[in-house]
């Protein structure tokens, strides 16, 4: 019943909140475990006029960069530098969505972290998009954080669907004009 109810919660807030968020870069899964690796996928909706040729983030103390893989596409240029990440060598259209992924480790104490991630453009414009992020606590903690997961991974299922739903409406919008 407890875990019903946070779950209808949290699904109503995320209803509330995923239109302001749609037009950001986005992370899927939003966590990592603590003093464990997992890929994250950031979901990149170009809503600029002109084509984006490059997207970067960069991850605060507490998070390493292990690897960062190109989405493909003409995307081959991934350049790891510490705790930031740049992929370059591409072109996403005006109105286009891209995942690009990188695998995080997570060697920090748990809580809300920030990803600064950066979408390029030619004439080295760029947009900062703040992406919001957490490091759960690791297997030592409490049992709770086997429900956070399942609950988290539902707002990122949830995100992607709605998102994936606005760009495709965006995209016929576009079309008919």
């Amino acid at each position: 019943m407890r875990l019903a109810a946070a779950s209808a919660l949290t699904v109503a807030a995320t209803l509330a909140l995923a239109a302001p968020a749609l037009a950001h870069v986005m992370a899927v899964p939003t966590f990592v475990t603590a003093d464990q690796r997992g890929t994250v996928t950031l979901v990149a909706p170009n809503e600029r006029d002109e084509a984006m040729t490059g997207l970067s983030i960069a991850v605060p103390d507490g998070l390493s960069i292990v690897e960062a893989v190109p989405p493909g596409g003409g995307w081959n240029g991934v350049v790891v530098e510490g705790t930031t990440a740049t992929w370059s060598g591409g072109s996403l259209p005006a109105g286009e969505v891209t995942s690009f992924s990188v695998v995080l480790e997570a060697s920090g104490d748990p809580g809300d972290v920030t990803l600064d991630t950066r979408q390029l453009y030619p004439g080295d414009a760029e947009v900062r998009w703040p992406v919001a992020f957490t490091i759960l606590p690791g297997a030592e903690s409490s049992g709770s954080s086997g429900t956070a997961l399942v609950v988290v991974g539902a707002i990122g299922l949830l995100l992607i669907t709605t998102l994936g739903a606005v760009v495709l409406l965006r995209r016929r919008s576009l079309q008919e004009r």
